[in-house]
């Protein structure tokens, strides 16, 4: 079918441009995950946070990854607690990390008599320019707990959320 430019502004003839005509940096593909699912980490194991798989249209291109992890922290008596975050990326069955908090402690509280709360949410954001693959990937958020409070994500049904956005490279 041809390409018409129609006197009053519309174009007939195509539904949509391929991602190849797209300019580098365009985003061309976003999927979304959320999760209201409580989880509980211990004993410095991770948990996993939440999940979602996108499968890149061209090698070349980027995933953006943003990640809104909800938490909550609980802690008292001269007592500390934290949580750490790592986000992964796994391919064709085969898990890298990406991202990794540098210190154990990414979020933290501390109960110095008392008790001690706080719920908030924790944004990761990482861009992900060695994917190069047209296969599935699955990237996941894990939270690590650290010391002797109480830590729980998606904290009393609290919401986290994942978005993946394809850019072209």
């Amino acid at each position: 079918m041809p390409i018409t430019l129609n006197g009053n502004g519309t174009v007939t003839g195509l539904s949509a441009l391929p991602s190849s005509a797209m300019a580098t940096g365009s985003v061309i593909q976003i999927v979304e995950g959320s999760t209201t699912t409580q989880q509980t980490p211990t004993g410095q194991n991770y948990v996993l946070a939440l999940q979602k798989d996108i499968t890149p249209s061209a090698t070349a291109n980027n995933i953006f990854i943003s990640a809104v992890i909800h938490y909550g922290l609980a802690s008292s008596n001269n007592a500390d607690e934290g949580l750490g975050f790592k986000l992964t990326r796994t391919v064709s069955g085969t898990e890298t990390t990406i991202y990794e908090s540098d210190d154990p402690y990414d979020v933290y509280v501390y109960g110095s008599s008392g008790v001690s709360e706080a719920r908030r949410h924790k944004p990761i954001q990482f861009l992900d320019t060695a994917i190069s693959t047209t296969s599935a990937a699955t990237y996941k958020v894990y939270a690590r707990d650290y010391s002797g409070g109480t830590a729980t994500v998606q904290t009393a049904g609290g919401k986290s959320t994942i978005h993946l956005m394809e850019i072209v490279g």
